[in-house]
């Protein structure tokens, strides 16, 4: 009989691969500034500079708002504070006289007190009207309104001979340069998040970009059980998207 022949020995290689997971998530690129422009006055809109898409620089001047009443109110606040000057310089006067007369014992002492009382009254309403007109000037300087900050406008929502309420944004403005897409992302995932860390976002029309993490909230929304992350993406990417 003869043997069979022994197969050869045979070595198969394995190797460990790690294959990325891919867990889309939802998000909006949003401008790192943005403000909503308006009025601490109700005023009619008389001069608004502004276009869709133009840059504009911080503390430039973009809004105009009707100033009669504004002016009005401060030439009334001066004539009252010179009213004010003038009675309490005349009060001041008069109760310097009384506390002379009073140590000559040529009048009694409740006119002196009396004097003393009307020079405290007319300072206070010095103090009053100093005040009126302060807010008088204040209310001239809302009457023109800045730039917040260097930005691109990118809503004008008022136009000359709009009524601007308080608190009604009249201009958009949002900052140039690198955007943040803002992402709410499942608990689970955000743990495994760093800032620095790189992932990749892409748009709807298909572009695509990596980057970097530049900031992960403290805390999550306990209902959704998410967390809001920022992510930073291409200046050219608009907002909104």
């Amino acid at each position: 009989d003869v043997a069979p022949t022994p197969a050869p020995d045979s070595t198969e290689v394995v190797t460990s691969t790690t294959l990325p997971v891919l867990t889309p998530v939802e998000g909006s690129v949003q401008a790192r500034r943005r403000a909503e422009v308006s009025t601490r006055m109700m005023a009619r809109v008389v001069e608004n500079t502004v276009e869709n898409g133009r840059d504009e620089q911080a503390g430039e001047k973009i809004v105009r708002l009707g100033t009669d009443d504004v002016a009005a109110g401060r030439a009334k606040a001066e004539a009252g504070l010179r009213v004010a000057r003038a009675s309490r310089d005349e009060a001041e006067r008069h109760s310097a006289r009384m506390d002379t007369l009073h140590a000559l014992d040529v009048v009694p002492l409740v006119q002196r007190d009396q004097a003393r009382l009307a020079l405290v009254q007319a300072e206070s309403a010095l103090q009053v009207a100093e005040a009126t007109l302060s807010e008088a000037t204040i209310a001239a300087e809302y009457a023109r309104i800045p730039a917040p900050f260097d930005g691109r406008v990118v809503s004008r929502l008022a136009d000359p001979g709009d009524m601007a309420n308080p608190g009604m944004p009249i201009v958009v403005v949002e900052s140039t340069g690198p955007r943040d897409a803002v992402m709410a992302v499942p608990v689970e995932l955000a743990e495994s998040l760093r800032e620095g860390d790189v992932v990749a976002v892409s748009r709807p029309d298909g572009s695509r970009a990596d980057g970097r993490v530049r900031a992960v909230a403290a805390g999550a929304d306990p209902r959704m059980r998410t967390v809001e992350i920022g992510v930073e993406v291409p200046a050219a990417w608009p907002t909104g998207t």
